[in-house]
């Protein structure tokens, strides 16, 4: 890891902690580990892989059930977003704050994300025509990677 990302990670789990505080809700160490896993992945996350990071990674191990209520609590503050991957498990990430949609293969359920200011401009202007204030924008597009089209 980077000294820059480590600085950032430790800025955005202190807002993280006054954020839980000014909002009369308790912080745990669990959801401090949580939020690491996330912050540091490159990858969509599942349930599943969030457990194995925390074991492997920080030699720590919470249930299964305190990560999906902490992973639920994370969502509803928007600190992250879940993406549904048909059939397969949802998959977290914390959220960037910057546009972005999601390619995800029907096949092998691989997810790519992608950017383009293009689609990010047109959502904008479709909104701004019907007198819509944007809040969000969600792009998921579904068929197959190229490893799965050969």
């Amino acid at each position: 890891m980077y000294k820059k990302e480590v600085n950032n990670f430790y800025i955005t789990l202190k807002n993280f902690k006054q954020h839980i505080t000014n909002l009369n809700l308790k912080n745990t160490i669990q959801k401090d580990y949580i939020l690491k896993v996330l912050y540091f992945s490159n990858k969509h996350l599942t349930v599943e892989e969030i457990e194995t990071e925390l074991l492997v990674k920080h030699n720590i191990h919470i249930s299964t059930t305190t990560i999906y209520k902490a992973l639920k609590l994370l969502e509803k503050l928007n600190i992250i977003s879940s993406l549904e991957v048909l059939e397969s498990a949802k998959c977290y990430e914390l959220n960037s704050n910057l546009p972005h949609g999601h390619l995800i293969c029907t096949s092998c359920h691989s997810i790519i994300e992608f950017k383009d200011t293009s689609i990010d401009n047109k959502q904008l202007e479709i909104a701004n025509t019907h007198n819509f204030t944007l809040t969000n924008q969600v792009m998921t597009i579904y068929g197959h990677c190229q490893r799965c089209q050969n």
